[in-house]
């Protein structure tokens, strides 16, 4: 690689190519480049190995420059902004990929691969060549040149149309993949508590135990009962202690959690009594 600073293009396009995104940059003096190591993640090769050959390589060392590129991110990702990144011309990038030998890559990517032979170049190249070529005005044209340029971007505009809907095909089915693994979630929670409402049948007795929001009243009414003693009877002790040993006496069970979802009107209706009593001015249990 010839030793420069990183050098800064004019225009970066971003192009849907199949599944994946391809990335070229165009330089002040209008050669196009394209980020090898893009390249490399879309296929699925190890990008040190890859530099390691470009290094190698007369022709494509000497070719090869470091650009700004920019990085776009996915929502949620770091790492965006311009980055120095490795970028081969356009007109190299077949020579590269003709170089990576199919026997070396793991089979279901050899598919891929021969892919991005074919068409890589011509896909890059579309995207740009508008910008490059000097466009005669339509009058200066031959009928056969005029001809064949409504047929060019008819062409160009159906591979765009293409690409996006094959683009939208892989994206509808990752968002099933997602969603059937989401409803799998579901039933695998339902499941878990279904078998804690088995291991409280097991563990607290014939009927299930109450829900955290009832629990959550009785442990109010039982934090009003202890306060409403401590104000009659600082000295009287730990209240608390004497509502859990009530409890405890009255239904078998040392804590509000593990009373019966079939006794909980019962037990709400007799410390709802209890409360109304101390304010009253008794002391009845």
């Amino acid at each position: 690689m010839t030793e420069q600073g990183s050098l800064e293009p004019s225009e970066q396009k971003t192009i849907i190519f199949y599944d994946d995104e391809l990335t070229a940059v165009k330089l002040a003096d209008g050669e196009i480049y394209v980020p090898v190591r893009r390249l490399c993640d879309n296929l699925g090769l190890t990008w040190s190995s890859q530099y390691m050959r470009i290094q190698r390589d007369e022709v494509l060392s000497e070719a090869a420059k470091t650009v700004l590129v920019t990085r776009t991110v996915k929502p949620g990702e770091r790492g965006g902004g311009a980055v120095e990144t490795v970028c081969l011309p356009l007109d190299l990038v077949p020579g590269w990929l003709f170089g990576v030998q199919p026997s070396r890559v793991r089979e279901e990517i050899r598919p891929k691969l021969a892919r991005y032979r074919r068409e890589c170049f011509r896909v890059l190249w579309d995207a740009f060549k508008q910008d490059v070529l000097p466009t005669l005005p339509a009058a200066e044209m031959t009928p056969a040149e005029q001809a064949l340029a409504q047929v060019e971007a008819l062409y160009n505009l159906a591979r765009q149309q293409v690409a996006l809907e094959r683009w939208l095909v892989h994206h509808d089915a990752r968002l099933d993949t997602v969603e059937d693994e989401a409803l799998r979630a579901h039933e695998r929670l339902d499941k878990a508590a279904g078998a804690v409402r088995a291991l409280q049948l097991r563990v607290y007795g014939p009927g299930q135990v109450v829900s955290e929001e009832q629990a959550a009243e009785m442990a109010e009414l039982v934090k009003a009962i202890a306060h409403t003693l401590t104000e009659q009877n600082p000295a009287g002790g730990n209240y608390y202690q004497s509502v859990w040993s009530e409890l405890h006496r009255r239904y078998g069970v040392t804590t509000y959690r593990r009373v019966p979802a079939d006794h909980f009107a019962d037990v709400i209706a007799w410390l709802e009594g209890w409360l109304e009593s101390l304010r009253q001015g008794g002391q009845d249990t």
